[in-house]
């Protein structure tokens, strides 16, 4: 994870389960240079594994506005580190700790799932929208263009760019293979 220069030291030796190794050193966790940091290092570096956990749970407040509030001892922290900062841990590979992996869910504004960290829909993602939507093509393909409509937006936002045929293949092009029942309205429970 990248932070900025004057987030160095501790800040960048954070560990994570299951194995609780270091990201920076691979060192068991707390590593050697966690260890000597001094104590507002310590801090920063507990209050940045906590932003990430916290982006995990605080999926109602824009993502950025969650570092900020983590990071509160940097009251300076521009608006171009804060969202490198957001962007990093949204983009970390790291599996956050202590959540089950089985909610594939989008991570907004990134739209990458939450627990595999793939583009969303992820696999598992669209066999769940499947069955959820069991047969009904239609209301499928109308949910993920709501969805494809958010998404654009959101990642236009953040400066990413899809082109309108990558998103349609993303979101849409797979759901058009789905098996649609005969009369879906007139399912039984």
């Amino acid at each position: 994870m990248t932070v900025p220069a004057r987030l160095d030291g501790a800040s960048q030796h954070i560990g994570y389960g299951p194995l609780w190794t270091c990201e920076q050193c691979a060192l068991p966790w707390p590593c050697p240079a966690f260890r000597e940091a001094g104590a507002s290092a310590q801090m920063l570096g507990g209050l940045l594994y906590m932003a990430h956990c916290a982006l995990r749970d605080l999926r109602h407040v824009p993502p950025v506005e969650v570092v900020r509030r983590f990071l509160f001892p940097l009251d300076g922290l521009s608006d171009v580190d804060a969202r490198r900062i957001t962007l990093n841990l949204l983009r970390s590979r790291i599996p956050v700790p202590d959540r089950p992996r089985t909610s594939h869910v989008p991570m907004r504004p990134l739209w990458r799932c939450s627990a595999c960290r793939r583009d969303w829909p992820c696999e598992p993602a669209r066999r769940s929208l499947a069955d959820e939507f069991d047969g009904d093509r239609a209301s499928l393909l109308v949910h993920l263009g709501a969805m494809l409509a958010h998404a654009g937006d959101q990642l236009h936002q953040i400066g990413q760019r899809p082109s309108p045929a990558a998103l349609d293949r993303r979101f849409l092009s797979w759901a058009r293979a789905v098996p649609q029942t005969a009369s879906p309205g007139l399912r039984t429970p």
